[in-house]
């Protein structure tokens, strides 16, 4: 919870490019502060075509800046820009799991790791 008593939700990602998963980020962040969630973006590496979209709809979003995975001063950034507490930490791809489980621990927070790929990976 935060000082406001509303749940906080930061949601990490590598970027806010244009695909199947930030088109999803780009309809449930922004309900999810309709419904009273304190929420906010993450981008670590660059911020994308949805950045400024979600920054138009009264979203918090911010960029790190990470150069790559083992970047202490962007995941320092990264550290701060998602603020001083959370309850959930949402993360999707391998540097932002990375990231959002560093973020969690530190804040104490749930973290859920989400994954959206294309076509079945393993062929099956």
């Amino acid at each position: 919870m935060t000082r406001t008593g509303r749940p906080r939700l930061v949601f990490v990602c590598p970027n806010l490019e244009a695909g199947g998963a930030e088109r999803q980020w780009l309809g449930l962040v922004p309900a999810l502060a309709t419904r009273g969630f304190d929420v906010g973006v993450v981008t670590l590496d660059g911020r994308g075509a949805y950045f400024d979209d979600l920054r138009a709809g009264g979203v918090a979003v911010a960029c790190a800046r990470l150069r790559n995975r083992a970047d202490p001063a962007g995941l320092a950034r990264a550290l701060r820009l998602a603020g001083p507490r959370s309850s959930v930490v949402v993360s999707r791809d391998v540097s932002a799991h990375v990231v959002g489980h560093a973020l969690a621990r530190r804040q104490r927070a749930a973290h859920v790791v989400t994954e959206h790929l294309g076509p079945d990976p393993l062929g099956v």
